[in-house]
Parts: C-alpha cells; sequence; structure tokens
C-alpha cells in the first residue's frame, strides 16, 4: 500500500513545481503517493471539495508546504491547509522555492528543504528528508519534538483544566512511544525476532482454529458476507424517516434497487450500515444475507464478487452446478447474473454497493459496462429475492430510467438539525475532556451554521479537538470561519 503525502501549493506560481516534484517522487520512491488538487481534478468544483481536502491531510502520513511567492501570504489557501495539518499533528516538510523568499512566522522553527538553488538538487534533499522519516530514527525524532512541544504547553496550561489533563496524558503516551521507538532503535534485531515470533504464534493460532469455508445461516443469525464498511457509530443521530425508507425497502418484494444519494459527509455509509445493524428489523423482513462491496476497498463491485458472494450462501451441489454453468464460452454478464439469481427466488439477500459514484463518470452514467449490464439485470430478471442498496453521490441516470417500479431513491440533501448536532458533538466527547460537554449552547449553534450540521464536517471538529491538545470548539470554529 502506497504511502500518501499531502502536498499544499498556490496553482498561481506552483503548479509546475509540483508536477514535476510528483515525477521525480515517483521514480525515486514509487511506494510514496502525493495527494494534490490536480490528481484528485474529479472532485473539485463540487460541495464535497473540502471534505476531501480535509480527508486528504488527515489520512497523509505528511504534509509538504511548497512555499512561492503567492503561497507565503496569509490570504492563500495554503495557510488553511498548513493549520489543518498542524491541528492533526502531521509532520511538515517546507519547500523554500526561491532564496528572498520569508518562511511564514510558525514554521521557521522548522527545518525547509532549499529549492533556490535548482530543482533537482532540492528534489534529492526532500527525497532523503522522506525516506529519513521512515526509519525507526526518523519516527523517533518526529515523538520527541511532539514531546517538547507538549511540554512547552504544558507550562502554560491552567491547573484543573481539561487542556491541563490533556497535555498530561498526551505526554504519559509520547514518553511510553519514545521508550519503545528507542527499543527499536538501539535494538532492530532483536525486535525483528520478536516480531516474527509474534506471527509466527499468530498463525500457529489461526491454523489451530476451526476455519468455516462457506458461511451458513443458523436460525438466529444472518450470514455476512465480507466486512461492513463500518460499525454504526454510538452517537448516531436522527435520519428516523430515511431509516423507515430502508426498512420499506427490504421489506417491499417488488423493490430491488434502492439508491441512496447526497454529498460527502452526509452519512450515507452510516445510515445503511445502522439500519443493516438492526437484528429485529432484519429478521422481521426476512432478510438471511448480507454482502457487502465497495469499489475503495478490497471487496469491490464486480461480477464475480457477486456471483462468488451469492455461491457462498448455496449448498455445494448447487455451486458444482453453477460453476460448470459459468464455464460455458460467450455467456454475458446477465446471462450469468440472471442464472445464479434463480436460486434466490425464495431467499431474501442484501447487497450494499457503497461509494458507487466512483464507477460513473462526469455525465453521471456508469463508466464501465459490465457494471451497468450487473444493475440491469437485477432490475430485468424474473423475481427474485436480492434487494441492492447503492450509496453515492450522484445517480446513474440510465438506471433510473429502466423499471422505475422496482426502485427506490432517498435523497441525503441537509445534514442534521441544529438539536441533534449538537447531541452528536456531545456524545463523541464521552470523556468528556474535549470540553464539549460543558460547551455553550451559542457555541454549539455556532457549529451547526458553520456545518450546515454536516456529520462528517461535525466529526472533523471533534477530530481536531481529539488530535490537538491546545484547541477549543471556539478556536476551531474562528480557525474555520476565516478558511471559508
Amino acid at each position: 500500500m502506497k504511502i500518501q503525502y499531502f502536498i499544499s501549493y498556490s496553482s498561481i506560481d506552483g503548479g509546475d513545481h509540483v508536477t514535476y516534484i510528483n515525477e521525480k517522487l515517483s521514480e525515486s520512491l514509487p511506494d510514496v503517493k502525493l495527494w494534490w488538487d490536480r490528481e484528485n481534478k474529479r472532485m473539485q468544483n463540487t460541495s464535497d471539495w473540502e471534505y476531501e481536502l480535509d480527508d486528504g491531510i488527515k489520512n497523509s502520513e505528511g504534509f509538504i508546504y511548497v512555499i512561492t511567492t503567492d503561497s507565503a501570504k496569509q490570504t492563500s489557501v495554503c495557510s488553511n491547509e498548513t493549520q489543518r495539518a498542524m491541528d492533526y499533528k502531521k509532520p511538515i516538510i517546507p519547500l523554500k522555492m526561491e532564496y528572498d523568499l520569508t518562511v511564514p512566522l510558525r514554521l521557521n522553527k522548522m527545518q525547509y528543504v532549499d529549492f533556490s538553488n535548482g530543482l533537482d538538487a532540492g528534489i534529492e534533499v526532500l527525497i532523503e528528508r522522506i525516506k529519513y522519516s521512515r526509519t525507526p530514527d526518523g519516527k523517533l525524532q518526529q515523538m520527541e519534538v511532539r514531546l517538547k512541544h507538549a511540554l512547552s504547553e504544558l507550562e502554560r496550561a491552567r491547573p484543573g483544566t481539561n487542556m491541563r489533563e490533556r497535555l498530561e496524558e498526551e505526554i504519559e503516551r509520547l514518553n511510553k512511544q519514545i521508550v519503545e521507538q528507542k527499543r527499536i532503535v538501539e535494538n532492530p534485531e532483536a525486535i525483528k525476532r520478536e516480531a516474527t515470533e509474534a506471527i509466527k504464534e499468530n498463525i500457529k493460532k489461526e491454523r489451530e482454529k476451526k476455519v468455516e469455508v462457506t458461511p451458513v445461516k443458523t436460525d438466529d443469525a444472518i450470514t455476512i458476507v465480507n466486512a461492513p464498511p463500518m460499525v454504526p457509530p454510538k452517537y448516531f443521530q436522527a435520519r428516523k424517516s430515511e431509516l423507515e425508507d430502508i426498512n420499506t425497502f427490504l421489506d417491499n418484494a417488488t423493490h430491488r434497487i434502492l439508491m441512496i444519494a447526497g454529498s460527502g459527509g452526509m452519512g450515507k455509509t452510516t445510515l445503511v450500515c445502522k439500519a443493516l445493524s438492526d437484528q429485529k428489523a432484519l429478521e422481521k423482513n426476512k432478510i438471511s444475507a448480507i454482502i457487502y462491496l465497495s469499489h475503495n476497498g478490497s471487496n469491490k463491485i464486480t461480477l464475480n464478487n457477486i456471483l462468488n458472494g451469492l455461491k457462498k450462501l448455496l449448498p455445494d451441489t448447487i455451486v458444482t452446478a453453477l460453476n460448470e454453468f459459468l464455464k460455458a464460452p460467450n455467456l454475458s454478464v446477465a446471462q450469468k447474473l440472471m442464472e445464479v439469481l434463480k436460486h434466490f427466488e425464495d431467499k431474501k439477500v442484501v447487497f450494499l454497493f457503497d461509494n458507487f459514484e466512483t464507477l460513473m463518470d462526469e455525465s453521471s452514467e456508469i463508466s464501465d459496462d459490465d457494471t451497468a449490464e450487473i444493475l440491469s439485470a437485477l432490475l430485468e430478471a424474473p423475481h427474485h429475492g436480492v434487494k441492492t442498496i447503492i450509496t453515492t453521490k450522484k445517480i446513474p441516470l440510465s438506471i433510473v430510467r429502466q423499471q422505475p417500479g422496482r426502485q427506490m431513491h432517498i435523497q441525503l440533501q441537509d445534514g442534521l438539525d441544529k438539536t441533534h448536532s449538537a447531541n452528536l458533538l456531545r456524545k463523541m466527547d464521552e470523556s468528556g475532556k474535549l470540553g464539549l460537554n460543558e460547551a455553550s449552547e451559542e457555541l454549539l449553534e455556532a457549529a451547526f451554521l458553520q456545518t450546515n450540521g454536516n456529520p462528517r464536517a461535525l466529526e472533523t471538529i471533534y477530530a481536531i479537538l481529539s488530535a490537538d491538545i491546545n484547541s477549543t470548539l471556539e478556536s476551531v470554529l474562528e480557525t474555520t470561519k476565516r478558511a471559508t
């Protein structure tokens, strides 16, 4: 799996630099991937873009800041992106592109890479910096920098406050991590031996376990094929009418496809996983199995994965006969799927096709012919009990027009209301150490107004508060306000 670095730059005077840097890094460090807007241009100019940027920073190993005349301005978007990287405690590598540029004040204690003597010379240093950051010594150095910063902040924190308590916990955690990391640095071979022995022991335990190749439904259980994309959080809020709509879909024998559409962060996947975790509702609707597929995960939405998922629910004798049939040459996608669907006339099975927009083009059409044929077959086949829930940022227009009576649609256009937004923030702060439980109604309302109740945006506020000990709800909202 590639390691991701987010790169922040100004498109006015930094685009060509980043293109060249990306090419050279790809050649020298093939397991490192840069997250930058040109590589994610499909999402630009959409309502999801700011959330994609935030996820890009949060999920990156480190943050590279290309300092040019324009990006160094306080009004530059790079300033906001750098602040978010600092909120998430990401290692920051500033790249100074010109000799007479002034490094922004908050980064002046960081060691920058000098590109003023030429791109190639700078790239050599950058490559070594990235390599070093991934070594045991480099990781230890990052931990020690964070510890030094936390100790400095502790001196200024007032006794008895949540912030001081969080700082003390962070320092204790960092000290433990540093002790373990020093062991790795001082005696790497011993650590390797320990890891090897642990892996061998785990393999031995796994082999001793009873393995069931084909999942079998029992009277009091529903077969699950593949892990769900997420476990619904305890702080799940509202969406009562949408949950009822999903149960209506599961109960209605006519409906075969349910499309849940909405912009990023609205909670489409969370909503479905919440509905499919309700054991009583599933039993009431006589659901025998759930098969999870996502094009963003390892179990992608492909014909083979769909067929294999269904075959796991059938007796071995039927599977053997199906495998022989499927070997026949020149069978279409629809013919293969319909043959398997024949065995599900009286079995109600639910598919989740998550993040379906990754299989669509800019004109809201399915970009893959096989996938389009799969949906058509599910709609056009003779009676069967396979029901498919699709989460997507946009609805495939050609499918909507096909057998509309066999489809349902849910549009998640609005975020949570003010009350449920506040409840979500409070419930996420289970320990009460982030100050959300004691936050004033005015601050919670401000959070609601700034996020429009978007669940992912609210979760981002929580993530920043968790990652940055010095932040408060008020300071996060102020930073977000300046960014917009």
